[in-house]
């Protein structure tokens, strides 16, 4: 009778159906546990709260999440889902000021719960209109599931936590799947140059590709670390060539017809400078844009099509489209500047061979006064690192000094060892290899720091980074 009482008085009060005693009690557990994070000190409550409320209302994201009048947007993909977000989020600012969005990387089911936590009013209602949700490559049948996107993008597959995902064609064929189950109102936004991806395409009449047609960026021979060979339509082999990371390529399958579809978004001329920003010359359906974003590397590139495609779809003014993406600021932990007494510090995540060869890609031929590298084997970053075998180090470049830390820092030792790396400092403990980092030995000038960690001791890092007073500790 009580539960009858909410509901109705939810849908007088907000025309829907959404309210129940079970929702709203989830509602304010999950928000008694955000505030208790936050006051602690333990983070900002982007997992536990949104993981008490699933437990105690397993229907909490359907009743949250069907509130949204403009639905929602969903991204996915082994490398680049952060990125592509934040600058969808950018472009997207000006005429969608309320947005639902799982911040800070939280992409599992827990932390789009707890995002509706955080919008939400204490009577049940969400203080939004569209949701923009990066997620897990695992979760994302299950959001599928749930709740059917406006749009979803597609941004690659990679190998990558062999111990929760399993190899690339077993998260393509769950992806396919769920996919079959979408409502043909479904935008999909398909990223042209991974053939998995691609692939999903077929069949698809309302579909958007992406890619790089700008082959002088493009390596002539493939990585080592070729993630995909065979045809996903028909196993057979496909003929690869202009490799941009992996296996992201120009293809043809030389037993059927699959190949890679025509871009309707593509990358024309893409130059580098350095690592502060990358231009890009962009078509989109066939008219010229020309545009400039603070981000180097190609997997950059990659995102910021993306976010064209999704503009492109939403009508968003082209204009404030190219300012947005101009001004935008780096995403947390990728490719971020922090300054710390005059010394200037640069961190990257890795996470995998393919994002980690990237990254070494584009950092070839700059100078460093040091490296820190962190590998850490927690259940976020995957326990099993065998992938740093499978990543070239022998490209990493030149640096005065070289210090790995991390729970796994004897692993990257050793692998170093074999990359004939001769002189590595091991330092166990993350604040410490940091100071070590920090404290410049070569002459008197400040110097620099550039950082490579994986997930969860780039997070660790950077809370060391932002909330510590490191220039008074002494090595």
């Amino acid at each position: 009778m009580l539960n009858t009482f909410w509901q109705r008085w939810s849908e007088t009060r907000y025309n829907t159906k959404v309210t129940t005693l079970r929702f709203l009690l989830a509602l304010w557990i999950g928000k008694s546990a955000r505030l208790f994070v936050r006051l602690i000190g333990q983070g900002s409550g982007t997992a536990l709260p949104g993981l008490l409320a699933l437990n105690i209302d397993p229907t909490f994201l359907h009743t949250g999440l069907k509130q949204l009048k403009d639905d929602c947007i969903v991204i996915s993909g082994t490398n680049g889902k952060t990125t592509t977000a934040q600058m969808v989020r950018a472009v997207m600012k000006p005429p969608h000021q309320s947005l639902l969005m799982n911040k800070e990387g939280s992409n599992l089911l827990r932390g789009i719960a707890s995002s509706i936590i955080e919008h939400s009013r204490l009577d049940g209602h969400i203080q939004a209109s569209l949701g923009l949700f990066e997620l897990d490559e695992a979760t994302l049948p299950l959001l599928l599931d749930i709740q059917p996107p406006r749009i979803l993008v597609l941004l690659n597959l990679f190998r990558d936590q062999l111990d929760r995902y399993g190899e690339v064609d077993l998260i393509r064929k769950k992806w396919a799947d769920a996919i079959k189950k979408l409502p043909t109102e479904t935008r999909l936004v398909l990223n042209a140059d991974d053939p998995l991806v691609a692939s999903l395409g077929k069949g698809w009449s309302n579909v958007v590709f992406f890619g790089i047609d700008d082959v002088s960026a493009a390596s002539e021979k493939p990585a080592s670390h070729l993630d995909v060979r065979a045809c996903p339509s028909c196993g057979g082999k496909l003929a690869m060539r202009n490799f941009f990371a992996s296996h992201l390529c120009h293809y043809q399958c030389q037993k059927c017809s699959f190949h890679r579809p025509k871009p309707d978004i593509a990358a024309i001329h893409i130059i580098s400078n350095g690592l502060e920003e990358t231009d890009i010359g962009v078509v989109i359906h066939g008219k010229r844009q020309r545009l400039t974003i603070p981000i180097p590397g190609l997997p950059a590139v990659y995102s910021t099509l993306a976010t064209c495609a999704v503009a492109h779809i939403l009508e968003l003014d082209k204009t404030v489209v190219l300012d947005a993406l101009r001004a935008l600021p780096r995403p947390f932990g990728r490719w971020e500047r922090i300054e710390i007494n005059g010394q200037k510090i640069l961190l990257i995540l890795i996470k995998n061979p393919a994002g980690a060869s990237a990254v070494l890609d584009t950092l070839a031929g700059t100078k460093h006064n040091t490296l820190l590298l962190a590998l850490n084997d927690n259940l976020a970053d995957g326990t099993d690192v065998s992938w740093i075998w499978d990543t070239p180090f022998e490209k990493l470049p030149g640096a005065k000094r070289v210090i790995v830390t991390g729970t796994r820092a004897n692993d990257l030792a050793l692998r170093f060892k074999y990359a004939e790396r001769k002189t590595i400092e091991v330092v166990s403990s993350l604040k410490q290899a940091i100071i070590r980092g920090l404290h410049v030995k070569h002459g008197s000038d400040t110097g620099s720091l550039t950082i490579l960690a994986t997930y969860t001791a780039m997070l660790a890092i950077r809370k060391i980074l932002t909330g510590s007073h490191l220039g008074g500790v002494q090595e």
